[in-house]
């Protein structure tokens, strides 16, 4: 009996704070896609961990379900920002090698079904200008030497967004390799070849539909959300390649808007950086370290609700 009240005794403390801890609010975090301008998730990071915060979800879309996925994989803001600025990423995105003179009906037939929201049912090679192995394979290494695998290998919970081309569905991918969930998420149409799955889905770029998956985050558990938008206004980035060329049934009903509407309205603390001057593509060291700083200076402004949110925690 003796023994069973002291077993009691040394219990009852710890289970008192396991449920302390439950009624924590948990932290989501929210990185939204925009290409090279993702250097500016990396500066609010930095505010983020100065306010004492722990993040308990985190979502992203595009680029910024990479800088999601190292951090989620537990990669510190300091480095991540030296990860970003020391990568040559333009030389690392290069130019897919196409024999014009031997390939160019298959060419035009991908570039036709892409304009026109489909994939190839032939199974053609996708089309995409710009080669990703390179990058996906630098991901994998760093993912790996943190022990992450699978998706459900994160040390923090994470999830992205795709899109499949053909039916211009939604895909929030919770399983698989997280290298390939990762290249799925940031396969921007026309640039990137899509991902082609196993069970017949074309991927590409989740920013098409949903490029704050502020929901996907609330989905997960969070009670408490930070996102962090690189869109400047209304205007995806996506904008910048699809609106002006094609995928005619994205561009005339524009889902993306509506979505990116609603998720906006349900962040507790709502980041948007002014990166109006730079574009997906600026992944020019200087360009990447003044993005960088001024999401770090967005950031900064909203310092008394993140410290609230980090006392909160505590």
């Amino acid at each position: 009996m003796k023994k069973l009240i002291l077993i009691l005794a040394f219990l009852m403390p710890m289970v008192a704070f396991a449920q302390e801890e439950d009624t924590r609010p948990k932290v989501g975090l929210v990185l939204a896609g925009g290409g090279a301008k993702a250097a500016a998730h990396i500066g609010a990071l930095k505010e983020i961990e100065k306010a004492g915060i722990k993040v308990d979800y985190i979502t992203g879309a595009s680029f910024g379900a990479v800088v999601g996925a190292l951090y989620a994989a537990g990669y510190s803001a300091a480095e991540l920002e030296e990860f970003f600025l020391s990568q040559e990423w333009l030389l690392l995105f290069a130019w897919e090698e196409i024999d014009v003179g031997e390939s160019w009906k298959d060419v035009a037939k991908s570039v036709f079904s892409l304009l026109n929201g489909q994939s190839d049912k032939n199974d053609a090679e996708p089309f995409g200008l710009l080669k990703a192995e390179q990058v996906e394979d630098l991901i994998g290494q760093m993912l790996s030497a943190r022990g992450v695998h699978l998706m459900q290998d994160f040390k923090i919970p994470f999830r992205c967004v795709a899109t499949e081309l053909n039916t211009l569905e939604e895909i929030d991918i919770r399983y698989g390799a997280a290298k390939r969930a990762i290249r799925a998420s940031m396969s921007y149409p026309g640039l990137f070849k899509p991902i082609k799955t196993s069970t017949g889905k074309t991927l590409v770029d989740g920013g098409m539909l949903n490029n704050l998956p502020v929901d996907l985050c609330v989905d997960m558990g969070a009670d408490v959300i930070i996102a962090v938008d690189l869109q400047q206004g209304e205007d995806n980035a996506y904008d910048f390649f699809i609106g002006r060329s094609g995928l005619l049934k994205w561009s005339k009903t524009r889902p993306d808007i509506m979505t990116h509407r609603k998720n906006v309205k349900r962040a507790d603390v709502y980041i948007n950086p002014n990166l109006a001057e730079y574009n997906v593509t600026s992944f020019t060291h200087d360009a990447c370290s003044k993005m960088l700083r001024e999401g770090e200076n967005e950031a900064r402004k909203f310092q008394k609700q993140l410290q609230q949110i980090g006392q909160d925690k505590k």
